[in-house]
């Protein structure tokens, strides 16, 4: 796999110009008076990337940060929209039609980085007149992630000609295309039934004579990914089988949650078996692989096997090997059992959430708490009184205050809390108050950990009451000098309820902020930048530009921002820097500002790689295109895990 998509792009950025653009227009171009003066913005390609030396305060394991970078997109998008009056269609196209022709030329850069860029920013803007150009370079291009990201892009654009590419498209085991085939047509918005038909076949173990018809289990997985949302009966027919008859967990997991999308009850039952690891669970194939690879293991550990895989008869005898990793069965297991979990989230079934409250009443182990974890927030997506006690017992356990599920459970809590949309208006939920002086509480206790009170932060905003204000700006007044985490997820929280005073906090802050550069300095200034996206804020566009010489991973959150905004008015100067070639050194910077501030969908398409998915799953296959949803998720986070992500 090659490395980040800019981490060597950004070191040549580090000595590069600056480049001075006039905005006329930052946040409202629309609504403002002419005759305002315009406004000069020194837009700093990004310093080199400063990973950190120690993840301090943020435990190297699966917690409620992890969850909530991959499903964050939707709750974003909801605090963004507010009164102000969107840039119009018209104007927007006229834009993108602008920036593609100007990234167009990059197809064909020396730097693989710069192509890969262009290429997915091609698809993210909407620019079908490049839809050639992003073809060839998916077949010809020698670069693995260049060719993932122009194939990519082409699901992005969507239409008949997309889908008549990528179904004819010859899709080899030998290399990273076939995967990546199947990745860009699960981007499609309405495949057709011939395609959907192929891909059932590629599930479907009746049309396999002999193993060697057999796709590799990333090819089923994809497949089954391709068919959310677009089920007829043979559809569910065959991700009925995957799940019970493949034998690989990671294809079981993803026809999981298909099938739970739809609700499709006769799978209630399988998935239920899995959460809670049953004796019935050797009714499925994957489970039933999983634990025979576990006894293979421990046989290896107590010297009755070798592990040696069978010998192919046909080949001349040579010295034969077996990697084991001991333990990666149980956490398969888990991983499997989450993925359960977070299926069962979907049904609107009380039996689903009596599964899901005794899986979280489990006493902790080792190997659960990521089921757990995944059980609270399937919890939260149900929003069941009857499981309000389960999870306000998680969220106090003081026996285990260390517990990586408090923080989850601090999260579900706040959504819990949500106003309820009904036919007669938006109503509160019952004791809905009593949730908040919880969370507001434990967010003002400095003997809760780090991890618990920004938690508790973020549930106070995803909440929605703006009376919580209060309590944040109280909190983050009463901060010591070393709760960066805390002080950057208290403003977030103040973003997700609208604070429109948020500016010059942020601004002091960030300040306050900048010499510390371990993990938990880029989580603080990350969701401090984020929301200022929220608000509306005029400021807050200048405030956003002078982060981009911080931190790589920050100042990526900017860009990001900006778009939340709504910062139209910036688009133009950017183009007109990379036409005009302004800036050497920061093209690809330039152009993945282009694409998050003209992208033609939030949220964006490519969050349905992450949305609701267990992406601790390591699908080395997937794993490019999780990237694309969320770097900051798959190259900082996870890799604080070293070696453990296994």
């Amino acid at each position: 796999m090659r490395a980040a998509f800019a981490k060597q792009t950004l070191r040549k950025m580090a000595g590069a110009c600056l480049v001075v653009v006039c905005i006329t227009a930052t946040l409202h171009a629309h609504s403002e008076p002419e005759d305002r003066p315009p406004r000069v913005f020194v837009v700093k390609p990004p310093a080199a990337r400063n990973l950190p030396p120690a993840a301090r305060n943020l435990p190297p394991r699966w917690s409620w940060v992890h969850w909530w970078e991959a499903n964050r997109d939707r709750f974003l998008l909801a605090a963004s929209q507010s009164a102000r009056q969107p840039a119009s269609d018209k104007v927007l196209n006229q834009l993108r039609a602008e920036a593609g022709a100007a990234i167009a030329p990059y197809l064909d850069d020396k730097d693989e980085n710069i192509r890969a860029a262009a290429a997915l920013t091609l698809g993210r803007i909407g620019h079908a007149g490049s839809r050639q150009a992003l073809q060839k370079l998916s077949e010809t291009d020698e670069d693995a992630l260049v060719k993932q990201s122009a194939l990519a892009a082409i699901g992005l654009l969507d239409g008949k000609e997309s889908e008549t590419y990528l179904t004819t498209r010859q899709m080899t085991d030998a290399d990273v295309e076939g995967p990546a085939t199947l990745a860009a047509m699960s981007l499609l918005k309405q495949p057709s039934k011939e395609t959907l038909g192929q891909l059932v076949k590629m599930l479907d173990h009746r049309t396999r004579s002999t193993k060697t018809n057999r796709k590799p289990p990333e090819y089923e997985a994809f497949a089954a990914l391709t068919l959310q949302g677009r089920l007829d009966k043979a559809n569910v027919t065959a991700l009925r089988r995957a799940l019970a008859n493949s034998d690989n967990d990671m294809v079981a997991g993803e026809a999981m949650l298909v099938l739970a999308r739809v609700q499709d009850g006769p799978s209630l039952k399988t998935i239920a078996t899995l959460a809670t690891a049953d004796h019935n669970t050797r009714s499925v194939a994957a489970w039933r692989a999983l634990v025979a690879e576990l006894k293979r293991e421990n046989q290896f550990q107590s010297g009755q096997t070798t592990m040696l895989p069978p010998r192919d008869p046909t080949q001349p005898r040579k010295p034969q090997s077996r990697k084991v990793t001991f333990g990666l069965s149980e956490i398969r297991m888990a991983r499997l059992r989450a993925t359960a979990a977070l299926a069962l989230g979907y049904y609107d079934d009380r039996r689903a959430t009596q599964v899901l409250v005794n899986v979280l009443r489990e006493k902790p182990t080792q190997h659960n708490a990521l089921p757990r974890g995944f059980a609270i927030m399937a919890l939260a997506q149900q929003r069941k009184p009857e499981a309000l006690p389960a999870l306000i017992k998680v969220f106090e356990d003081n026996a285990n205050p260390d517990s990586p599920i408090r923080g989850y459970a601090a999260l579900a809590l706040g959504l819990y809390a949500r106003p309820i949309k009904t036919p007669q208006g938006t109503q509160n939920q019952p004791g809905y108050d009593k949730l908040l002086k919880r969370l507001a509480q434990t967010l003002a206790d400095p003997r809760q950990t780090p991890e618990v009170r920004s938690a508790c932060a973020v549930g106070l905003g995803l909440a929605g009451h703006t009376a919580s204000l209060e309590h944040l700006v109280a909190a983050g007044k009463q901060l010591k000098s070393g709760d960066h985490v805390i002080g950057g997820y208290v403003l977030l929280a103040r973003g997700l309820l609208g604070d429109r005073n948020l500016v010059e906090p942020v601004k002091n802050f960030l300040a306050a902020t900048s010499r510390v550069r371990d993990s938990t300095g880029v989580l603080a200034r990350r969701a401090a930048v984020l929301s200022l996206g929220l608000i509306e804020s005029d400021e807050a566009v200048p405030a956003l530009m002078a982060t981009w010489e911080d931190d790589y991973h920050v100042n990526r959150e900017a860009l990001f921002a900006l778009s939340l905004c709504d910062a139209q008015g910036v688009g133009r100067p950017v183009i007109d820097a990379l036409v005009g070639k302004k800036d050497p050194g920061a093209e690809e910077f330039l152009i993945r500002l282009l694409g998050e501030l003209l992208v033609t969908e939030r949220p964006q398409r490519l969050s349905a790689f992450l949305a609701f998915s267990n992406y601790t799953v390591r699908n080395e296959a997937r794993l490019p295109f999780n990237t694309m949803a969320n770097e900051f998720l798959f190259k900082f986070l996870v890799p604080l895990f070293e070696r453990q992500w296994l």
